[in-house]
């Protein structure tokens, strides 16, 4: 009756803007894929690195929140909220983008594994 699938991908697409805003505004290359409502980012340069530190922000934050994502109606009224977060992340970075090992020694953990990997 409320044609989820409509609200979803108003969602999707929603988040899919605002990660393309926010990595403008930080002067943050990302690559965006996936259809609105089950979508990925990725940053152009040393990806796991600072998405291992956008988790770790956005934990202290009370966000979830990695490189995907997967949009339900529950997420309606929060996807501001979530962008703004996000944001602050995204600027901490682009203070310390132009050195890797000052972003390496903000991580709390080891840096992510991509895939499998860390299976092996």
């Amino acid at each position: 009756k409320i044609k989820s699938w409509e609200i979803i991908t108003r969602i999707g697409n929603q988040v899919r803007e605002g990660w393309e805003k926010i990595s403008n505004l930080n002067n943050l290359p990302i690559t965006i894929n996936g259809i609105p409502s089950l979508s990925t980012y990725k940053f152009n340069n040393n990806n796991l690195v600072l998405q291992t530190y956008v988790t770790q922000e956005m934990l202290k934050k009370g966000y979830l929140a990695s490189d995907k994502f997967y949009a339900s109606i529950a997420h309606e009224n929060n996807v501001d909220l979530y962008l703004e977060a996000l944001n602050d992340v995204f600027k901490k970075i682009n203070l310390n983008i132009n050195n890797e090992n000052e972003i390496l020694s903000l991580l709390k953990g080891p840096v992510r594994h991509s895939g499998f990997k860390r299976l092996n």
